[in-house]
């Protein structure tokens, strides 16, 4: 099975210029339908360095509120 076979599904409601957006990463050959582009931009995003930090901050939160 596929990553994007396993993953789950998520609805969201995209403005204009994000559709605008997506649909550029399909007509570019980047992605063959919209959640295939989704994907892609997330990837992208997960492969910077700030993306990383974010995270472990993110599990820092979550550690003090697990304290209250």
């Amino acid at each position: 099975m596929s990553e994007a076979e396993a993953a789950g599904a998520v609805i969201a409601r995209l403005a204009p210029a994000d559709l605008e957006t997506v649909d550029t990463l399909i007509t570019a050959g980047i992605a063959a339908n919209r959640a295939e582009a989704v994907r892609w931009a997330l990837a992208r995003i997960r492969e910077r360095p700030a993306y990383a930090q974010l995270q472990e901050r993110a599990r820092e939160i979550e550690a003090l509120k697990a304290q209250f």
